[in-house]
């Protein structure tokens, strides 16, 4: 008989390849090698989509379409993309999706900035905190900067985005994108923010945050299979670290006084770093901040159980197979009263 340790590791394991694939059950896993679609945002501070569209088309690319409304026809459609073919994005404003062996570095509109090269996940996460144009937002841990370019191009460059991370290194490469990307409204800052004193200025008056912590990345399927790990699995210790950090960054963003709402996002497919973070934090913010709903027809948390049960209907929650994009986690914290 196995010791629980051992079965406990062994557990996780097992969950880590199912989740991964999308799978509930070992009968539904498949071995082949998920291909995620490459996913091209139009960089709207610098091109429209019709513009984009249209220098595509004369590059020898053809857009394609499918049943408007239709999610389950979308994703048939996608699937079967040729290697020139793109069509629009079922949930995102701006965004191409493309066959997967698509490369865009050589291409002229990568290089001008007209597009640029983000994963459809963490599109959701700045479409949830969906920023009005002349607000001030902190993004709590921005490096290397493309959640950051979409918040200023939802806000036109309009108002005041806070980039802040703590790694030097990483803060010039956010500097270089953001600059690249046509990006003035932003404020990049070598800092901690778990250092901050959310009443100092010009923090305390921030009225949307986005806090993307440091994760596991289990998510993140092209990572994996670069490094050539068969599966998602992390040690227990490693994800309680993780978690424990991840919640101090979010008990902090919930501190500040006049936020009006608060995303939470991690590329991570364990419940440690994403429902059960989310859950403590409303035991102590429960009082001031509600979960925001997900969008209609976005993928949201529906089959959780437990603890966690109350989460249904308002965690976005994507899984790499059944969503085809890489796993990610997100929720909005809304103050339920108006400053």
């Amino acid at each position: 008989m196995l010791c629980r340790q051992h079965r406990d590791v062994l557990e996780s394991v097992l969950n880590g390849l199912l989740k991964s694939r999308g799978c509930k059950r070992v009968d539904d896993f498949e071995t082949r090698k998920l291909e995620i679609p490459r996913y091209v945002r139009v960089n709207t501070l610098v091109a429209t989509v019709e513009a984009v569209i249209k220098t595509l088309t004369e590059q020898g690319f053809k857009e394609v379409s499918s049943e408007d409304g239709n999610l389950v026809k979308f994703k048939k459609r996608v699937k079967q993309l040729g290697v020139h073919e793109f069509i629009k994005d079922f949930h995102i404003n701006n965004l191409l999706v493309f066959h997967h062996k698509q490369s865009f570095f050589k291409n002229v509109l990568y290089r001008n900035g007209s597009i640029l090269l983000q994963d459809k996940s963490s599109c959701f996460a700045v479409h949830l905190l969906n920023p009005k144009p002349g607000s001030v937002v902190v993004d709590a841990c921005a490096a290397p900067g493309m959640k950051t370019t979409f918040i200023a191009a939802m806000m036109n460059n309009e108002g005041r985005i806070m980039a802040l991370d703590f790694k030097s290194t990483r803060v010039k490469t956010m500097s270089d994108i953001l600059t690249a990307s046509n990006v003035t409204c932003a404020d990049v800052k070598h800092i901690d923010f778990s250092k901050i004193n959310p009443q100092d200025s010009p923090y305390c008056k921030a009225k949307y945050i986005l806090v993307d912590p440091s994760c596991s990345c289990s998510g993140i399927v092209l990572e994996r299979q670069r490094s050539g790990e068969v599966s998602s699995f992390v040690p227990m210790n490693r994800l309680n670290n993780l978690a424990t950090f991840q919640l101090a960054l979010l008990r902090q963003a919930l501190s500040f006084p006049k936020v009006l709402r608060v995303v939470y996002s991690t590329c991570s497919i364990f419940d440690t770093e994403n429902e059960a973070v989310v859950i403590e934090a409303l035991k102590e913010f429960g009082d001031r901040f509600s979960l925001k709903k997900i969008p209609k027809g976005w993928p949201a948390l529906k089959e959780a159980t437990g603890d966690y049960s109350p989460l249904n209907g308002f965690c976005l929650k994507t899984i790499p197979k059944k969503h085809l994009t890489n796993g990610f986690f997100a929720a909005v914290f809304q103050r339920q009263k108006q400053i």
